[in-house]
């Protein structure tokens, strides 16, 4: 399997959530379903959101952790499986 780790740089912090988010969601057209569970520790600052997608998702999950003042830290997780056709063919709009 593979990990995917994400920490923006000087970027927008609002701005990478939502596109993580959005990455997310981009496997909605293939996942059965997409559960997403917060966690918050108030005392420590952290907060994450864990997306688990069921499914023909390309991943099965993906989190955003951050302490909501100064890092963002994002994951997914991808298993290291053969490629289908069918997910990499040429579409066709008829």
């Amino acid at each position: 399997f593979v990990v995917q780790l994400c920490c923006p740089d000087d970027r927008n912090k609002e701005a990478f959530y939502a596109e993580s988010r959005d990455l997310v969601y981009v496997h909605a057209a293939k996942a059965s379903s997409i559960t997403a569970q917060s966690y918050a520790d108030d005392e420590r600052r952290v907060y994450a959101v864990l997306y688990n997608l069921s499914g023909q998702a390309a991943t099965p999950l993906q989190f955003v952790v951050t302490d909501s003042a100064a890092y963002l830290f994002r994951g997914a997780l991808y298993f290291d499986t053969p490629v289908r056709r069918d997910s990499v063919a040429r579409l066709s709009i008829i």
